[in-house]
């Protein structure tokens, strides 16, 4: 038994810019939290669309926010 009472079904994760893109790879790798938020995740990340596509996603119950402008990562085309 844990030392700590955790309820997992509260558990938020989320992040902006590079941290919304992690919070969304989190879903891939493990089924908790039970909400993601994305604020101007880095989507433009190299592959990480294509990775999206590919991948099974572990955490299917979770809901998730994402917002993004409509020139998110525009003018980038390297990893910064």
């Amino acid at each position: 038994m844990s030392e700590y009472s955790i309820d997992y079904e509260r558990i938020v994760y989320g992040g902006y810019s590079l941290g919304g893109l992690a919070a969304v790879y989190s879903l891939s790798t493990i089924d908790i939290p039970s909400i993601v938020f994305s604020l101007c995740g880095s989507f433009w990340y190299p592959d990480f669309i294509n990775y999206c596509k590919a991948t099974d996603f572990k955490n299917k119950k979770a809901s998730v926010y994402l917002q993004n402008g409509k020139l998110e990562g525009d003018k980038h085309n390297n990893i910064l």
